[in-house]
């Protein structure tokens, strides 16, 4: 099966000089379909930046992002990056992201809309955060299903060790850098 991301030596810096603070160091890593893929490191490790690399959100300071095998240019531009995500990428945001001028049926009919798309990856930042255990675990659950059962490449940013046992892999983020890559052995998950 071939990857549906690929990072090589993919760095992220904000700001300049002095105040320069590398979010991301040197990330090499890809994501294949089918799986459900957790993201796990201390709050400022760089999780939700990485995430924010593979969705297209953010570009990247230095090195390589591939899309379905294929380099994004550096030089793509924001309408491009826009229908990339638009075709091939879902999210579920640590916040909720409505449309304020919209009623809320509104809201509802664009997501839905959006949804009969199939994206064929979904990046899922914190969907537990603030969910009880039992719905949190019930929310894990659905995304690794979704994942088994139509391929989809499903990346989920969490703190929760509760969802643990639902990843196929685990990666762990420390100041930026990837410090542990695993695959958990299976459980009842």
């Amino acid at each position: 099966m071939s990857a549906v991301i690929t990072l090589d030596k993919v760095g992220v810096v904000y700001g300049r000089g002095a105040t320069a603070l590398a979010a991301l160091q040197d990330v090499t890593l890809a994501i294949q379909p089918g799986e459900m893929t957790l993201l796990l490191g201390p709050s400022g490790s760089g999780k939700t930046s990485l995430l924010q690399v593979m969705g297209c959100l953010l570009r990247p300071t230095h090195g390589r992002v591939q899309l379905f095998g294929e380099t994004l240019a550096r030089d793509l531009g924001v309408e491009a990056l826009a229908a990339l995500r638009l075709a091939h990428i879902g999210f579920v945001f640590q916040h909720y992201n409505l449309f304020p001028t919209l009623k809320a049926w509104e809201n509802v009919a664009i997501a839905l809309d959006l949804e009969a798309r199939g994206p064929r990856i979904l990046l899922a930042d914190e969907p537990t955060a603030a969910l009880d255990g039992k719905t949190g675990q019930g929310v894990a659950a659905a995304l690794h299903d979704l994942a088994h059962g139509s391929g989809v490449a499903v990346v989920v940013v969490s703190h929760d060790p509760r969802v643990e046992p639902f990843g196929d892999r685990v990666l762990h983020l420390e100041d930026g850098r990837l410090v542990d890559d695993r695959r958990p052995a299976r459980s009842s998950a």
